[in-house]
């Protein structure tokens, strides 16, 4: 038996510069992406409050809150796969928080990062017992957490009861004054700027590849050394932190808080919007928001069942697209590309076919089934006597 050839040597490094390569090529595109996602929101928050009038503003702001809730709130149930409904826990927590910091603390910036840090502090608190269920029984623990915190503000005279608390306006920053209307909707869409370019930024750390590993097989994860709790309580903490912005921003918008913000129909908002936009996806979560917010909005304002075509939009986006709207956009572009595709090949075909009827080639009809015969010409040579003749029609293909 002959011996086997030896094995071809192979560069030690070649695999590793090619990642290296690969992963700046990849880095430089999100850093592109960034930049110019930076720049467009810049020049929306300019031209906005010139463009749009007092209610309608007030609707922008509701929105751009609610694509830092839905974004931050992503990070526990798309990028970690974490199935949880106390997002309103933390959502209430940064909006009481700054309700009632308002009266007593003038500096706005300083109530924000109060809020954020009593929403990190519910989220750490509670990561430290929820993680150890899993499935549906976490929902519920989760759920039931917002439950309790939606009961005490609603019974407790301290902070509003039934009413909750009213008059809620941003005050200034530095000689900033955020009190009327354009100066609420630059503070607010400020600081929504911000907050989304840290969550993008965490996004690209690998603290997110750690945790999309615990969310596909936290088994193997632990077999890379990485602690899946561990993992999973720091995202609860970085998602309660933004979603307590993002409620301490919407007391700002409406100038108002009740204890429905802790309601888990606020947890099913959020889950909603991430569905509609795509999971998978860090600007998923935003267009869900922008599609759930101005459909409660402007369908809510003309019918009272507004939730009917609402729930059949997330029943065929969760049906026919289950990497949501996005994906979408993405199938579409696909589609035309191709179409752009097939209309080049066919423009360029036709000079070629032109081309070979001027050179008096026999032409071929695209699409057609049988390839054109070849005949052999009158002098050719014949077979000898006794052999059987061969055919006269040879076949070009």
């Amino acid at each position: 038996r002959a011996p086997r050839p030896a094995a071809r040597a192979v560069r030690p490094h070649g695999g590793d510069v090619t990642l290296s390569v690969l992963r700046r090529a990849s880095g430089s595109a999100r850093a592109a992406r960034t930049v110019v996602a930076l720049v467009v929101a810049v020049v929306v928050l300019v031209i906005v409050p010139r463009v749009l009038s007092a209610s309608a503003l007030t609707t922008a702001e509701v929105i751009v809150v609610a694509i830092l809730f839905a974004t931050s709130t992503n990070l526990l149930v798309g990028t970690g796969g974490i199935p949880t409904f106390g997002q309103a826990a933390f959502y209430g927590a940064g909006a009481y928080c700054v309700g009632m910091l308002a009266p007593h603390l003038p500096d706005v910036l300083v109530a924000l990062v109060v809020a954020a840090g009593a929403g990190a502090v519910v989220g750490f608190v509670m990561s430290l017992f929820v993680f150890r269920v899993r499935g549906l029984a976490f929902v519920m623990v989760t759920l039931a957490v917002a439950q309790i915190m939606y009961t005490v503000l609603l019974q407790n005279n301290l902070f509003g009861g039934y009413d909750g608390l009213a008059g809620i306006l941003p005050g200034t920053i530095g000689s900033f004054s955020a009190d009327s209307t354009s100066g609420t909707w630059i503070l607010i869409g400020a600081v929504v700027i911000v907050a989304m370019a840290a969550l993008r930024w965490v996004h690209g750390r690998p603290f997110v590849r750690a945790l999309t590993a615990v969310r596909e097989d936290p088994t193997r994860a632990l077999y890379l050394r990485i602690q899946p709790n561990t993992v999973q309580r720091l995202a609860m903490v970085i998602s309660a932190a933004g979603t307590a912005l993002a409620g301490a921003l919407s007391a700002y918008a409406t100038t108002t808080v009740s204890a429905t913000s802790l309601y888990w129909t606020t947890s099913a908002g959020a889950v909603v919007m991430c569905v509609l936009g795509g999971r998978r996806r860090f600007w998923g979560p935003a267009v869900g928001a922008v599609v759930y917010t101005l459909a409660v909005q402007e369908l809510g304002a003309a019918w009272t069942w507004y939730f009917i075509p609402l729930g059949a939009l997330v029943v065929l986006v969760v049906v026919g697209l289950p990497g949501g709207l996005v994906d979408l956009g993405e199938r579409a572009t696909g589609w035309i590309a191709r179409a752009m595709g097939r209309s080049r090949t066919t423009s360029q075909a036709e000079p070629v076919a032109g081309a070979g009827a001027q050179a008096g080639l026999p032409s071929t009809t695209v699409g057609s089934s049988a390839p054109e015969q070849l005949v052999e010409p009158a002098g050719a040579a014949q077979p000898p006597t006794g052999t059987a003749p061969s055919m006269k029609v040879v076949d070009g293909g």
